[in-house]
């Protein structure tokens, strides 16, 4: 057997045990049963990475594999949070758009379509969203001209 096979069937030999200190620590810091600690554990990037035999991640103590895992986690739950965020400042916009444009929503979506208008909100979020809705409508207008000059 070469050395990297050697290298691989140990660290895979080493899984087993590193799950088992891992499972237990996510049951009891998270108050969970024995499946939900698995899925908790199974259905995160940390678990591809412990089966990545370039990233040696199983050598890791388990309180740092419990704590790369709750960062995993809690990102996942920004990023999650920032996605409702905008989805709900897209509803606004063509809600508001619609309306000061007196168009029915399906036009308002026919033409947030056509010119591309949710990928330009998703790019300009961070600036728009603070804005007013005056300000927000007149920017989506001035972008829908602008499209349409494209084309």
């Amino acid at each position: 057997m070469n050395r990297n096979m050697q290298n691989n069937k140990i660290g895979f030999d080493m899984l087993p045990f590193v799950m088992k200190e891992l499972v237990a620590m996510v049951m009891k810091k998270k108050a969970l049963p024995f499946e939900d600690a698995l899925y908790y554990i199974y259905s995160s990037e940390l678990y591809a990475r412990l089966l990545d035999e370039e990233t040696k991640t199983w050598y890791l103590s388990t309180p740092s594999l419990y704590e790369m895992l709750e960062k995993q986690k809690a990102d996942e739950r920004n990023s999650q949070e920032d996605n409702k965020k905008v989805m709900l400042f897209k509803m606004f916009c063509i809600e508001n758009y619609k309306e000061a444009e007196r168009l029915s929503a399906k036009e308002a979506l026919l033409l947030f379509s056509e010119y591309a208008v949710f990928s330009f909100l998703d790019e300009t979020f961070e600036m728009l969203h603070t804005q007013d809705v005056d300000y927000i409508v007149d920017t989506i207008k001035v972008y829908i001209k602008k499209q349409k000059g494209k084309k």
